[in-house]
């Protein structure tokens, strides 16, 4: 029989590793649907990371997210952090952000009132403001004879020293 030897060994646990993450679309505004993604690594298992999102001080899970469900706005930022458990329990994360575009406001229905105006007469003008985002825009409104600015307000009182008859009165 000869000499018997033995030896052991105990097999570590890998630690996991979230190589990357990333959120798609890259623009996005607050009705756009965004999507987490993130590769991990662990030399001993396959991992699923899960992803928990960030907006202000709320939370939400899962690879997506609905930014028209949340109170986020233009200018707010937006996290996705991707997180990994192996069997053994070791961890790992990562995270990412963008931050929500703004779109611009569209101006519509400009008009000037009264419809007639004489060298003397009070006029205003008024349109529509819409803003995509939910934002409330404010606006100015810029007045000009031929070209040339005359005043500035939603109202102006015009006399013969700022238009003559002919001119072209112009709000914008």
């Amino acid at each position: 029989d000869g000499n018997y030897t033995e030896t052991t060994i105990i097999i570590s646990n890998s630690e996991p590793s979230v190589d990357s993450v990333t959120i798609s679309p890259s623009t996005a505004y607050n009705d756009t649907v965004l999507t987490c993604s993130a590769t991990a690594s662990d030399e001993d298992q396959t991992l699923s990371p899960t992803y928990e999102w960030t907006v202000g001080t709320a939370t939400y899970g899962g690879s997506t997210l609905d930014l028209s469900t949340t109170t986020v706005m233009p200018n707010d930022g937006v996290i996705c952090t991707a997180s990994v458990e192996d069997d053994a329990g070791a961890t790992d994360s990562m995270t990412t952000s963008i931050t929500v575009d703004n779109r611009e406001p569209s101006v519509s229905g400009v008009s000037i009132s009264p419809v007639i105006v004489v060298t003397n007469t009070l006029v205003s003008c008024s349109s529509t403001i819409t803003d995509t985002d939910g934002e409330t825009p404010s606006s100015t409104v810029d007045w000009s004879v031929n070209g040339y600015s005359i005043g500035t307000g939603n109202s102006l009182q015009l006399d013969n020293t700022i238009v003559s008859v002919g001119d072209l009165l112009e709000c914008t």
